[in-house]
């Protein structure tokens, strides 16, 4: 069932890719991804996301050499007594206090880039399914055209097989149509 599917919708495809074909304007193609990373208003709330992102973690950065400063002081004090360990409990909870706060912040950008994301494909799948119905389209499949990624070859296939079409004829693109619906 897994590849039937996309077999089905790749035959239907190809007949509908030749001139003439009854089925010439049954399926569209839309590059999703393309679409997620040229939206302009994705990008602005992605970039500013990012920004209060840096900002965050460069506050926690400074924080952190605040308090590898504060271990300088550790030498003043003989190892330990109970001002040496009152300061190296302080030096280790502020640390820990860091890596946690450093944490959340790395959890609300990934929590927030994906809710950007949502909210993006559910304002394309709206747009896609109006245009679909005034094309007369049947049945929009989502294509990728960015390059391959993965740091190793597992990534990779997961990648590749995460892409049902590896063509589709340009002329059942809509793309463009999408991004202009869109970006009003």
């Amino acid at each position: 069932m897994k590849t039937f599917v996309p077999a089905l919708l790749f035959l239907v495809s190809s007949l509908a890719a030749q001139e003439g074909s009854p089925l010439s304007k049954f399926v569209g193609f839309v590059d999703m991804e393309r679409i997620v990373r040229e939206h302009p208003q994705t990008k602005i709330r992605l970039d500013k996301l990012e920004q209060e992102t840096n900002e965050a973690l460069q506050k926690l950065k400074n924080d952190f050499d605040r308090a590898k400063a504060s271990e300088s002081g550790l030498d003043t004090y003989a190892e330990g007594s109970p001002e040496y360990i009152s300061l190296l409990t302080r030096i280790r909870q502020e640390r820990a206090e860091i890596e946690i706060n450093r944490k959340a912040v790395v959890a609300r950008l990934n929590i927030e880039s994906v809710n950007v994301t949502r909210d993006t494909y559910n304002l394309c799948r709206g747009e896609i399914g109006r245009l679909a119905q005034e094309l007369k389209l049947s049945v929009v499949a989502m294509y990728s055209s960015s390059d391959v990624k993965g740091q190793s070859r597992a990534e990779v296939l997961t990648d590749i097989i995460t892409r049902p079409f590896i063509y589709h004829d340009s002329s059942l693109d809509i793309t463009e149509q999408v991004l202009a619906r869109i970006k009003k």
